[in-house]
C-alpha cells in the first residue's frame, strides 16, 4: 500500500524531526513525503522520498494541503502538521487498519506528554475528544493534524474549503463533509502524535482558543441550516451573553467524558479561560 503524507509548513523549526521520524517508518520507496510551504530555515532535506513544494508566500494550511492532494500518489493521504512527531509504530498502524477496505477516514491520537502548564492546558482545551489516552470509535469531526484518507474519497469529496484562512475550521468543514456522505469517521488513540506546539503562554493559548472559535463551523453560517446550532450560538450576541454558560457547560463536560483528565483537575479554571476566549472569537466570526 502507498502512502502520500502531506505536512503543511511555515518555517516550522522542527520540521526535521517530522521528517526523521517518517524517514525511520517508511519501508517502500513508493511512499512520499510531501512539505508545502515556506521553509527559511532549510530544514526540509529533499530526497528520493521527501519532496518540498515552496509556495513562494505563507499559505494557509488548506491552501497546501490541496497542493499535496494534487500532487499525491498514494493510496492512502495522510496529514500531519509540521509541529507534530508521529511515534515509532505510526505508520505501520495506519497500514494495519487500512487493510480493511471499507475503511475510507480515520483519525489519531494526540500526545499531551509535552511539559509546560499552558501547553497541556491548549491541548485539552482543544483537543480533550482526541487525546492518545481517549477511547477509541467513531467522531463527528476529526482533526487534521492526524488525519488519514483514501486518495479516491478525497477526490470525490473536494479536498479542503480555501475559504478558511488560518489553521482552524477546515478540517471540521472537511470530516463533516465526509461524515454527511456516509463515511465513518473511525478514531485509533493509539496511532498517536507527540504535538509540540508554540503556544507556551497564556497570551498565546488564549489567542488560539479565539481563532478556533472564530472559525468553527459550528458558527459559521454555511452551516447553520445542516448542523442545527443550539439558540446560543445563532447570533454573536447570544454568543457573548451566555459565554460564561456554555464555558463551564464545556469545561464540565471535558472532565466528566474522560477520568484520565481528572489528573489535570487544577487546570479546570485555565481551560474554563480558553473556552471564554473561544466564545469570544465565535462572536467576532459571527458580526
Amino acid at each position: 500500500m502507498r502512502f502520500s503524507i502531506i505536512i503543511p509548513n511555515l518555517n516550522s523549526p522542527i520540521i526535521h524531526l517530522t521528517i526523521e521520524a517518517l524517514l525511520q517508518q517508511c519501508q517502500s520507496e513508493a511512499d512520499e513525503i510531501l512539505v508545502i510551504g515556506l521553509d527559511e530555515l532549510g530544514l526540509v532535506k529533499p530526497s528520493a522520498l521527501v519532496q518540498f513544494i515552496d509556495t513562494g508566500a505563507p499559505a494557509s494550511p488548506a491552501v497546501a494541503r490541496n497542493i499535496g492532494i494534487r500532487r499525491a500518489r498514494g493510496e492512502v493521504v495522510c496529514f500531519l502538521d509540521a509541529d507534530c512527531i508521529p511515534c515509532a509504530d505510526w505508520l505501520q498502524r495506519i497500514e494495519q487498519q487500512f487493510q480493511e477496505p471499507t475503511l475510507a477516514v480515520l483519525g489519531g491520537g494526540v500526545d499531551t506528554s509535552q511539559t509546560g502548564f499552558w501547553t497541556i492546558c491548549d491541548h485539552v482545551s482543544t483537543f480533550h475528544d482526541y487525546l492518545a489516552t481517549a477511547s477509541p470509535g467513531t467522531r463527528a469531526q476529526l482533526p487534521s493534524l492526524n488525519l488519514m484518507i483514501r486518495k479516491t474519497v478525497l477526490d470525490q469529496v473536494g479536498g479542503f474549503d480555501e475559504r478558511y484562512p488560518r489553521p482552524a475550521g477546515e478540517d471540521a468543514d472537511l470530516t463533516t463533509r465526509l461524515r454527511l456522505d456516509g463515511y465513518a469517521l473511525r478514531f485509533d488513540p493509539q496511532i498517536a502524535v507527540n504535538h509540540v506546539p508554540n503556544r507556551p503562554t497564556l497570551a498565546a493559548a488564549l489567542k488560539h482558543a479565539r481563532q478556533l472559535g472564530r472559525y468553527s463551523i459550528k458558527v459559521d453560517p454555511r452551516w447553520r441550516a445542516t448542523l442545527h446550532p443550539p439558540l446560543p450560538l445563532r447570533h454573536w450576541s447570544l454568543v457573548l451573553l451566555t459565554a460564561p454558560l456554555l464555558a463551564l457547560a464545556v469545561t464540565l463536560g471535558i472532565y466528566q467524558a474522560d477520568r484520565t483528565m481528572q489528573r489535570w483537575w487544577y487546570m479546570a479554571p485555565a481551560i474554563f479561560g480558553l473556552k471564554l476566549a473561544w466564545c469570544w472569537g465565535a462572536a467576532e466570526g459571527m458580526q
